[in-house]
């Protein structure tokens, strides 16, 4: 699922009190079929919000939280040593020779870094991505409008 835990989460009286963004209607009934698989959920309120109104910073914890001590570390010493720099001022081998380790491993933890900050980050991506798409507009009365779905079938 492709859902936002927007923070703070408040858990009172037996029940967590949750905000979530969600970008698409089927992800949020599928969040909520998950969520009555562990035990009773209501949608308390739902609504559409414009994009002015979404946050537009990122929380730290969501995006680093779970990496490991390893991952920050070879994601600092890469961009310490100039591995993100364009033309790369350094390799992986020569950043893991200075560390002690071995070049593979040092990748591993290095991709596996990346690949957990990637993946917290495709859910901001997407709110800005939409942000930059402009709304549709209706056609103009006695127009004629060829829908893909109607031409499709025919």
């Amino acid at each position: 699922m492709e859902c936002i835990e927007v923070p703070p989460a408040i858990y009172r009286d037996g029940w967590g009190y949750l905000r979530v963004l969600s970008f698409d209607e089927s992800q949020t009934r599928d969040m909520f079929r998950e969520f009555n698989k562990r035990g009773p959920a209501e949608l308390i309120k739902k609504r559409e919000l414009p994009l002015t109104v979404l946050p537009t910073s990122v929380w730290v914890n969501s995006l680093f939280g779970e990496l490991t001590g390893k991952q920050m570390d070879a994601l600092l010493k890469a961009h310490r040593y100039g591995y993100y720099s364009s033309p790369r001022e350094i390799t992986t081998e020569n950043i893991s020779k200075s560390l002690g380790i071995s070049r593979s491993t040092y990748e591993e933890h290095l991709r596996k870094a990346e690949n957990r900050i990637m993946s917290a980050l495709v859910p901001y991506l997407q709110i800005f991505a939409a942000a930059d798409k402009l709304p549709e507009r209706e056609p103009e009365k006695g127009t004629v409008v060829d829908h893909p779905k109607a031409s499709a079938k025919a």
